[in-house]
């Protein structure tokens, strides 16, 4: 396994096995560090992780396109979330997570294309659950509601 955060953009040849994008909630630390969590299930599986949860965040730069490492942070988050093959999300119930909300509406498309895969898991109590359960259907993304419920959904789409 190997995990890829920003603001490295690596070489394709540092892949290994399937490239996942771990998208979902963050909120400037309020969500729980379910990404390492995930990581941690894959270790010895051949796999790539694009992990946004960024280790030297500061939360003093301006959510601007003339901040250069805002800029670069979504920059390197958009590249990764179009090269993925698979594309998790993990919505937290009590967050508001904006940017996944966005980044699920972006990729419905490409999945149900077929172009790459998608898979979600939104928590029972998340106040927008409606409208996640709404695009899931249209789009025919697998939903589920509990992390280790997504953990094994993945295993799935990892054998595949």
């Amino acid at each position: 396994m190997k995990v890829f955060k920003p603001p490295h953009f690596e070489n394709s040849s540092e892949y290994e096995g399937k490239k996942v994008f771990l998208g979902g909630s963050i909120e400037m630390g309020k969500a729980k560090d379910w990404q390492t969590e995930i990581q941690n299930t894959f270790k010895k599986d051949k796999v790539s992780f694009f992990n946004p949860r960024r280790d030297d965040w500061d939360n003093s730069w301006e959510q601007t396109i003339e901040d250069d490492n805002f800029r670069g942070q979504v920059m390197w988050e958009l590249d990764h979330l179009l090269s993925a093959d698979i594309v998790v999300f993990f919505i937290q119930g009590d967050t508001k997570s904006p940017i996944s909300l966005m980044e699920i509406g972006l990729l419905a498309l490409p999945h149900q294309n077929k172009e790459m895969k998608m898979l979600i898991c939104c928590e029972e109590k998340f106040f927008r659950r409606g409208n996640i359960e709404v695009m899931a259907y249209k789009f025919d993304i697998p939903l589920v509601a509990t992390l280790d419920e997504l953990k094994k959904e993945l295993k799935k789409l990892l054998k595949d």
